[in-house]
């Protein structure tokens, strides 16, 4: 089996298994709470996304992989975890006199 074709397979079983475990376990408990509430783990979930710093790790990935990816690669995904604790200060911070924050 072309490498390709292996994972082209394994994002798409793969997709459908996240799929299935957000719309049966995952949507129905969000949906009964407060958006502050149900934001606050998607946000924490999105903070792991330090994993692609690793392509910038000399040695760990194959030296001919072009830059022109793994740098935008990696400042993306860093920027992404800097980008979902703002938001996780900016959703868990209440007001004092903020009527929507609870």
């Amino acid at each position: 089996m072309k490498a390709t074709l292996s994972f082209v397979i394994q994002a798409t079983l793969s997709l459908l298994s996240f799929g299935l475990i957000a719309r049966w376990y995952v949507y129905p408990r969000l949906r009964e709470r407060s958006l502050r509430e149900a934001l606050t783990p998607l946000l924490l979930l999105q903070t792991f996304r330090t994993l692609g710093l690793l392509f910038l790790v000399p040695g760990l990935v194959d030296a001919t992989l072009p830059a022109a990816f793994v740098i935008p690669e990696a400042v993306g995904d860093l920027l992404a975890v800097v980008l979902a604790f703002a938001a996780l200060v900016a959703v868990r911070v209440q007001d004092v006199g903020d009527p929507v924050s609870g």
